[in-house]
This record gives C-alpha cells, sequence and structure tokens, in this order.
C-alpha cells in the first residue's frame, strides 16, 4: 500500500492580484518571454518592489514542476462580480508560510500590500509605459481563509 501522499499546498499561502487586462496582456507576455510560470512571475515582481524599497526580504522564483501546464488565457470576470475586481484578471502562487509572512510584514513597514507590491514590481520589469498602476484588490490566502491586505 502506498503511503499517503502530503498536499502540494500544506504549509503554504497564497498569494493574489487582480490586473487589469492590459496590465495582464504585459505580465503573460513577460513570463512567456521569460520562460516562466506565474508563480515565477509574481514572486519576481514582489521580489523587485522589495529591492527597489532596499529590502532584503525575498519570496522564492523557482518552481518546482515536472511538467509545465498552459491552461489558456485568463477571462475578466463577468459583469456582477465584486466592483473591485470587475474587468480584472487573477495572478498569483502558492508560497511558504514564513516566506510569506516576512514578505507581508516588510511591506507593511512599507506602507505597501501586496497588490501595490506586484504592481511596482511589474512597472520595474516590464516598464512604466507598459503598466497603468489603479487602485486594486489583493487577497493572501490560506487554504480556507482569504485575508484582505
Amino acid at each position: 500500500m502506498k503511503p499517503p501522499a502530503i498536499p502540494p499546498r500544506l504549509n503554504k499561502k497564497q498569494v493574489t492580484a487582480y490586473l487589469a487586462p492590459e496590465d495582464h496582456a504585459s505580465f503573460t507576455d513577460f513570463i512567456h518571454r521569460k520562460g516562466m510560470t506565474c508563480q515565477e512571475g509574481v514572486a519576481r515582481a514582489i521580489n523587485a518592489a522589495l529591492e527597489q524599497h532596499g529590502r532584503s526580504e525575498r519570496l522564492p522564483e523557482g518552481h518546482l514542476r515536472l511538467v509545465r501546464r498552459n491552461t489558456g488565457l485568463a477571462r475578466p470576470r463577468p459583469a456582477g462580480a465584486a466592483r473591485s475586481r470587475q474587468g480584472r484578471i487573477l495572478v498569483g502562487g502558492w508560497y511558504a508560510v514564513e516566506c510569506v509572512d516576512a514578505v507581508s510584514a516588510a511591506l507593511a513597514s512599507l506602507g505597501l500590500g501586496m497588490q501595490g507590491a506586484i504592481g511596482l514590481g511589474l512597472a520595474a520589469l516590464v516598464g512604466e509605459a507598459a503598466m497603468k498602476r489603479q487602485g486594486l484588490c489583493c487577497t493572501i490566502q490560506s487554504i480556507g481563509v482569504t485575508m484582505p491586505l
């Protein structure tokens, strides 16, 4: 009998951001050019924002996946979605709880949330002209729990 598998998201938190369609297009173009997954791209954006502010905390950029999946392009939410997310496209990834907590504390000391950090980092990575930063919504999820930042 096989031993039970350890859930891959055990002891991890999800970091998500909602991007406008044009910002999502810039993001997906960037990660495809670099050969990264969405999770790696989000980590790189947050790390770029922290680097701009001289902080040493980082999210791991590697992603251990044997087969890279591509399920197609994300689509904007329907018109009945919450106003803060209407027309926005979700990006995110799962990271070790300790890393997310350390990065969250560093961002809080700078007066930034994850959403703001992802926006700043993407602007730094793909260029200011390609990213139009807007007031957006971000959540960190631990399995079964959603907390706004």
